[in-house]
């Protein structure tokens, strides 16, 4: 690992500089060296360097700042409720105090609303502070003395509880998922708590060791793997999820901002298409007076055409923002239906 990323140094650099980038991987000292004795101007090649070296490693490798020593509380980054049953969360970072505003939130929604699961999405969510990942995991425990995690301080193990999230849980995650997030995921899967949907984690989550620079700085390097649960280091392959869902980075990040957006192929129908259960309280509500396809026809035989157009792109937008296009998040709803159906039978 270490050795190929200091092959790809090289062309690291050389894009930093706003250089063109070839398809073989230069090594470093040659490209180096020629650039400190030819280049007019080097006086951030050094910087230019080292910007490149932990723009590549991002997570396992870090210069520790005020900002990054510093524990700011984590807030809940969306939050929503589909059919009026299911509770959706996602958090960019897992960090101090998450664990109580998760259960806040869950309670607060509860209020008026009869939740029957909830997705925890922690696609592109990270963090470093793995406490945090194991406080948030122990609100779904109610058993005591349960392995959770060990970041280099011992097995952290759940307390035993009455007030525990009793609830079917899904934990959406992608290869963005990495640090305490992965571990957090990790967690919830080996103590049973929640299967996980999406794609294979980073493989990222690692102890970190301080070393201080000659500058006074502090580099931070993720030198030990974090334990989870079941006492095992997670793989450099990262979390494989029980339910795998393909969808590019870019795509998922649409979805995050639109769970509705729809994804189309020139000449072709929707790539994606989603199940018309997904929302049904959305489509239902429908106002008064909302033009339907009889409406339309009679209103282009009247040669409103250009009303027609118009309307018709509302009617068919207005229909396709009741459809939920995210795979990940329509696969997670479609299971927590099935388990609610299930629990529903079994009560009757």
């Amino acid at each position: 690992m270490v050795m190929k990323t200091i092959t790809t140094l090289a062309a690291l650099l050389l894009g930093s500089l706003g250089l063109c980038q070839g398809a073989a991987e230069p090594r470093f000292d040659e490209v180096y060296k020629l650039l400190e004795k030819n280049l007019i101007s080097v006086t951030n090649l050094e910087q230019s360097a080292v910007k490149g070296l932990l723009g590549q490693l991002k997570m396992e490798a870090m210069l520790v700042t005020n900002t990054t020593e510093k524990a700011t509380k984590i807030s809940i980054e969306k939050s929503a409720v589909y059919d009026g049953s299911f509770a959706y969360m996602h958090v960019s970072e897992v960090g101090s105090g998450l664990a109580e505003t998760l259960v806040s939130a869950l309670h607060a929604i509860e209020s008026t609303n009869k939740v029957k699961g909830l997705v925890l999405d922690l696609r592109f969510s990270s963090g470093t502070d793995y406490s945090a990942a194991g406080s948030i995991a122990d609100q779904f425990l109610q058993s005591g003395d349960m392995p959770l995690l060990d970041w280099g301080n011992g097995m952290m193990k759940s307390k035993s509880k009455k007030d525990a999230l009793d609830l079917p849980l899904v934990v959406l995650v992608n290869h963005e998922t990495t640090g305490a997030a992965e571990a957090l995921a990790g967690i919830l899967r080996e103590t049973k708590a929640g299967l996980l949907i999406g794609s294979n984690t980073s493989g990222k989550a690692s102890i970190y060791k301080d070393f201080t620079l000659s500058t006074g700085q502090k580099l931070r390097i993720a030198n030990t793997p974090v334990k989870i649960s079941n006492g095992n280091p997670i793989s450099r392959e990262g979390l494989k999820p029980d339910i795998t869902v393909i969808s590019t980075l870019e795509e998922e990040k649409g979805f995050l901002e639109d769970p509705y957006r729809t994804l189309y192929q020139p000449g072709s129908t929707p790539l994606i298409t989603g199940s018309d259960t997904n929302n049904i309280s959305s489509r239902t509500n429908k106002a008064k007076g909302r033009l339907n396809e009889a409406e339309l026809v009679r209103m282009q035989r009247e040669g409103l055409n250009s009303e027609v157009e118009a309307a018709g792109r509302s009617l068919r937008d207005s229909e396709t923002k009741a459809v939920i296009t995210d795979p990940a998040l329509s696969r997670a709803l479609d299971l927590l239906k099935g388990i609610a159906v299930v629990q529903r039978s079994r009560t009757s």
